[in-house]
């Protein structure tokens, strides 16, 4: 059985005007279809009454109840889990008493770098977070001069004692 293609009348039909179909003037075999706001793109014809729906559908932004489905699962668990790391970030951040610009980061370039919301890894976002945590020492063992608490900037000496790189001063930890 041979598929009914539809001509640019019946087209516009369909549309009820969501879009404006009309012959494109340089190329008799493509259609132009002008939406909202001015946008215009081509189509090439002749197409059938299913294809032209679906266009209309895709191009409208119209998300089918058996997509909706199969999206809406993804979606969750990717919010679920941004949720998650966002509140671990405020948490870690309450703790150290400090912004975690860095942590942010990661979780930006996390996110930017995602194909598919399921592809989040919330142990890997964990691990980043405990990594950034352990950069730092116990609020007790900061430097009393300058209350310096990043590892990087803190030198152990072979007797115990701790150098602050940031201010200069040396000192026993409480803590050792």
């Amino acid at each position: 059985m041979k598929k009914q293609v539809l001509r640019i009348r019946e087209a516009n039909r369909l549309a009820k005007g969501r879009a404006k179909v009309s012959a494109d003037p340089e190329d008799a075999r493509l259609w132009r279809v002008e939406r909202d706001g001015g946008q215009s793109v081509q189509t090439h014809e002749p197409m059938t009454r299913e294809a032209w729906l679906g266009f209309l559908d895709a191009g409208g932004g119209v998300v089918t109840t058996q997509q909706a489905e199969t999206i809406l699962p993804a979606m969750q668990a990717a919010v679920g889990a941004l949720h998650e790391v966002w509140a671990k970030c405020r948490e870690v951040e309450r703790t150290l008493g400090r912004d975690l610009d860095g942590l942010e980061g990661v979780i930006q370039d996390m996110a930017a770098g995602l194909d598919d919301p399921e592809s989040i890894d919330v142990d890997y976002v964990r691990d980043a977070i405990n990594a950034q945590a352990d950069e730092l020492v116990a609020e007790a063992d900061a430097c009393p001069g300058c209350r310096e608490r990043r590892v990087d900037n803190l030198l152990w000496q072979d007797d115990g004692a701790v150098k602050c790189t940031t201010c200069g001063k040396q000192y026993m930890p409480p803590t050792k």
